[in-house]
């Protein structure tokens, strides 16, 4: 036989030992500069493994299968200058070991080849997280049966991670940079920044598309972070940034990579966000607690509220603290919502009960009181939240999506993924609230109406529920001022609890001495009955916070919110 070039061999011997029953690969060659000369191939299951193999004492691994048995079938060509081709000048069809049936065939080694009718597909659904087993029955059920496929999970694997190489053949930082790069040239307001250490290695990065700095420029008030690990195939900290927005829902701000979780670093990410946002720091901040992010928040923020997590609060005092039941009553101190005295009065109670007066986690931790009792942080503005679980969430979400030991451009580019899903969620919220109405059920039709066109679907619900808890409470009087009525108020299922709402008719403007709309942003049921008593038909404006109505995002899209770059 003749062949016109040393592929054409190789098909003819590999579709040969199909139809025998068994697998080849390729053996000795010579060669002519870039010339091949002759080329020999043999059955796969040919020469011996090597005995220094078989006889170490010192492996990991348990032996793997015999496959080398001496097999001397074999296959060989030369190039022949007279006709210009390939010639045939070996062939040994004897072979030493029973050959493979049919069924097995396909799965012989030089008999399998990834041939993906769409292979964009299959990246697609690598991109997204979808597991390579999961592809792979994918493409079982498209083709019938495995043997229709012609490779297997391992070769599909192997497929990807090449794959992988040749996307990232320029570097992986490279390519990241080069990503976010591709997405600045496309979105004017997309902001990142980068540094490097002495060695020219990447060592900080941090970026915020346009909808992300909008977003901080409307709900930017209340800022929540703390960092995760195991995300990337560096396992470098990543840094997400988020706060609540209208929908009473997480949203992303901006997000980091760090070297490492030092003052000095924090102290750089949040002077890069405070750079990304215009320059406009948070009122509030919500975090774990770690040492260094507080001594950096204190630095860049010194104006802010900082909020220690009542999640990691509680951990640690279980942590710390291996005495019966004192978990449960420090977790009831932290949520007190009463006045200072009242919380100076259980704490020292619970000390003296359980006997910690030279406890020095216990003592430390009151020191920061002012961090974490709900009592010295009812009159501050924190959205609603009391712990960093929405961060710990938005980590859970991404983790779907963010595959652990991800390269740096796979991990950014499938974060964006993971973002673009959390937004058609919010895109979702939004569509209901614009496109329906919900129904009217309460006997204060007037101020349930005017909070169904004002909030957002999910602030109207919970603006409805302080509505049903007014019907629970007992006007006890009023009591005129100079400028102002105080309202006094109690509740028929709570003996001994009293409430004073000192509403300004000139103004507007109610306070309220539980301090819920000062920590929250929506009116609390006191208030509600004050508008009650007054015969209002709608909410003052002094008591809407604007963050959560419906126009909060919309205000700021028509006004063309300008970032400088």
């Amino acid at each position: 036989m003749q062949f016109n070039s040393e592929e054409d061999a190789n098909d003819f011997y590999n579709q040969y030992a199909k139809v025998v029953g068994f697998s080849i690969r390729k053996g000795t060659r010579t060669m002519q500069a870039t010339k091949v000369l002759s080329r020999k191939w043999v059955c796969s299951r040919q020469g011996q493994r090597a005995k220094q193999h078989l006889a170490r004492i010192d492996r990991k691994r348990a032996t793997r299968a015999l496959t080398r048995v001496g097999c001397d079938a074999h296959f060989g060509i030369r190039y022949n200058l007279d006709v210009g081709k390939y010639i045939v000048t070996h062939f040994n069809m004897e072979h030493n070991q029973p050959l493979a049936t049919s069924p097995c065939v396909p799965f012989l080694r030089s008999h399998r080849f990834v041939k993906i009718p769409d292979k964009a597909q299959v990246r697609t659904l690598h991109d997204v997280g979808v597991k390579t087993s999961q592809i792979m029955d994918l493409l079982v059920q498209q083709s019938g049966s495995f043997a229709n496929v012609g490779f297997i999970h391992k070769d599909l694997h192997n497929y990807i991670q090449a794959e992988r190489k040749v996307e990232m053949k320029d570097g992986d930082v490279e390519c990241a940079l080069a990503y976010l790069c591709a997405k600045a040239d496309a979105d004017p307001y997309f902001f990142y920044k980068y540094d490097k250490d002495q060695e020219n290695r990447l060592d900080k990065l941090f970026w915020a598309d346009s909808r992300s700095r909008l977003d901080y420029a409307a709900f930017g008030d209340v800022l929540v972070f703390d960092t995760t690990y195991k995300t990337n195939a560096y396992n470098k900290p990543f840094v997400i940034f988020a706060g609540v927005n209208n929908h009473f829902e997480t949203t992303i701000f901006a997000c980091s990579l760090l070297v490492d979780e030092t003052i000095a670093t924090y102290t750089w990410v949040l002077q890069k966000l405070l750079k990304a946002m215009d320059n406009k720091g948070p009122v509030s901040v919500l975090t774990d607690g770690d040492m260094a992010m507080r001594e950096a928040i204190q630095k860049v923020f010194p104006s802010a509220k900082h909020r220690l997590c009542n999640w990691h609060m509680h951990r640690n005092a279980k942590r710390n603290v291996r005495v019966d039941r004192f978990e449960g009553h420090f977790k009831h101190l932290m949520d007190l919502d009463a006045n200072e005295v009242v919380f100076e009065e259980a704490w020292s109670k619970m000390v003296r009960n359980y006997g910690l007066q030279n406890n020095k986690w216990v003592s430390d931790t009151y020191n920061n009181k002012g961090m974490w009792a709900q009592s010295y942080l009812r009159g501050h503005f924190f959205a609603g939240m009391k712990s960093s679980q929405r961060c710990e969430g938005m980590h859970a979400f991404f983790n779907e999506c963010l595959k652990r030991k991800l390269k740096l451009f796979e991990f950014v580019r499938c974060f964006d993924m993971a973002l673009y899903q959390l937004r058609n969620k919010e895109a979702d919220a939004e569509a209901k609230t614009d496109n329906s109405d919900p129904c009217l059920t309460i006997a204060l039709q007037p101020l349930e109406k005017h909070a169904a066109t004002i909030f957002t679907r999910r602030l109207f619900l919970m603006f409805r529920n302080e509505i049903i808890e007014e019907a629970l409470l007992i006007f006890d009087g009023r009591k005129e001022e100079f400028d102002h009525h105080i309202y006094k108020f109690s509740k028929c299922t709570e003996f001994g609890s009293t409430w004073e709402v000192s509403y300004h008719p000139a103004t507007s403007i109610m306070k309220c001495s539980c301090k819920k709309f000062e920590f929250f942003g929506l009116p609390c049921s006191h208030m509600i009955s004050v508008m009650k008593c007054e015969h209002m038909t709608e909410i003052p404006p002094g008591c809407v916070m604007h963050r959560w109505t419906k126009q909060a995002r919309k205000d700021l899209k028509r006004l063309g919110m300008h970032f400088s770059l």
